[in-house]
């Protein structure tokens, strides 16, 4: 059947409209990628996260974009996320709050996903241990699809994946000893097994004489080692960080990422978190992601990121000569050359 061309189009002015549709395309993603290597020359770390979302960004082949790994790797990943979307029904429509979302976690990782407010990053974290259950996709952690657990299965997981947030969520009225042993008691761990892993934790988050406190008299850096304690009680493989130290001031902030630090090296945790803290992921991060209107637009090893031209966090991480030298030095690149940015 022949095709039916709108009132007033001709036949030939079709054909050339079809002929240089190509052309415009490639005109407009060449404009679109010069406008944004001109952006990326001037990006700086305050405001990195202002920025608008690029339009094109899908096609862009200088982002680094999420790639699904072999499927004969030879080692799994111990959380592994594939086509996450989630969508929020509204009145007359929906909000999408993550689209596509592909992740790849290894173990002993400490691994940082950065975005501004409403990208996606709380959704994402409370997805990985169905505090929040997706729409659409897969979630594995250690093999397991935690999206087919039912109940029994899910209160186990979440014992192997534990959670800290912003607002700390202690319980006010319990001493500081009482609300580490909460998650122990519910588990019906025995009473002298249950106190003297609350007195290890205290030790290991440095809160040893504050046992018989209550949250009230701590500061705010304190209730967070309070919580980072709880969330250890049940020795997880898995800790996530929901904008940890989001209400903590700068100095007690390096504190709490400095014990993360520590905690990951002792006890080989796999730690993931979520901020819009650059200087976090500067501190502490082995791996970042950048996500933006619920869509991962880069993401990898940052040793990495820092060889590869046009990288967003790239130059929002080294902004200035010193702080390129201070990251090469901790992440062991010194001597590799770094793409040049014009």
């Amino acid at each position: 059947m022949e095709r039916r061309l709108p009132h007033g189009v001709s036949r030939s002015d079709a054909n050339v409209h079809v002929r240089e549709l190509p052309l415009v395309r490639f005109v407009l993603r060449r404009l679109t990628c010069f406008i944004r290597c001109c952006a990326a020359s001037q990006m700086r770390e305050a405001d990195f996260l202002l920025l608008p979302r690029a339009p094109e960004r899908k096609a862009h082949a200088l982002v680094l974009l999420q790639k699904a790994p072999p499927a004969n790797s030879k080692a799994s990943p111990l959380i592994r996320v594939r086509g996450l979307r989630k969508v929020y029904p509204i009145p007359g429509g929906e909000v999408v709050a993550l689209d596509g979302i592909n992740l790849d976690i290894d173990r002993g990782q400490i691994y940082g996903i950065i975005g501004m407010s409403g990208a996606g990053k709380s959704t994402l974290i409370r997805c990985m241990n169905r505090l929040d259950t997706p729409t659409e996709g897969d979630i594995f952690i250690d093999g397991q699809n935690i999206l087919a657990m039912n109940n029994k299965q899910l209160i186990a997981m979440r014992r192997n994946v534990s959670m800290i947030f912003q607002q700390f969520n202690l319980q006010m009225q319990k001493t500081v000893a009482k609300n580490v042993r909460y998650p122990l008691e519910i588990a019906g761990v025995p009473e002298a097994k249950a106190n003297a892993r609350v007195k290890e934790l205290l030790e290991l988050v440095e809160l040893e004489g504050k046992a018989k406190a209550y949250p009230i008299q701590l500061s705010g850096g304190q209730r967070q080692r309070v919580a980072i304690a709880r969330a250890l009680a049940s020795n997880p493989e898995v800790l996530l960080c929901d904008e940890a130290t989001s209400a903590l001031d700068p100095e007690t902030t390096a504190s709490v990422l400095a014990l993360l630090a520590d905690i990951n090296q002792r006890l080989n945790l796999t730690i993931v978190l979520i901020t819009h803290q650059l200087e976090v992921v500067k501190t502490i991060c082995d791996h970042a992601a950048l996500l933006e209107q619920g869509e991962i637009v880069e993401s990898g090893k940052l040793a990495d990121l820092l060889v590869t031209p046009w990288s967003r966090l790239r130059q929002s991480l080294l902004h200035d000569p010193q702080a390129e030298q201070d990251f090469l030095t901790r992440h062991g690149v010194q001597g590799r050359p770094l793409c040049g940015v014009a």
